[in-house]
């Protein structure tokens, strides 16, 4: 894939209070949102379709499992990748 994002371009947040994580490759700009049954909402460029970022609703709680529980919110409330 000719235009893969590095780790630098990945921004990463949480919203304790919403139990929301938003996921942002490279830097904001205005997406079409596709709706997921299971809460995940992908942002896309309009132009190109390419994924621009993700927002996982009830994050905490739809994984809570022991795996997740390595990249827990409280994980994610300290990361924010610029």
């Amino acid at each position: 894939m000719d235009r893969q994002k590095t780790a630098s371009q990945l921004r990463i947040s949480y919203d304790k209070e919403a139990d929301v994580l938003y996921l942002s490759i490279g830097a904001p700009k205005k997406a079409i949102s596709d709706i997921e049954e299971n809460g995940v909402i992908i942002r896309r460029d309009p132009n190109t379709n390419h994924v621009l970022g993700l927002t996982i609703i009830d994050f905490a709680r739809n994984f809570s499992t022991e795996k997740a529980k390595l990249i827990s919110p409280h994980l994610f409330g300290q990361l924010q990748f610029a």
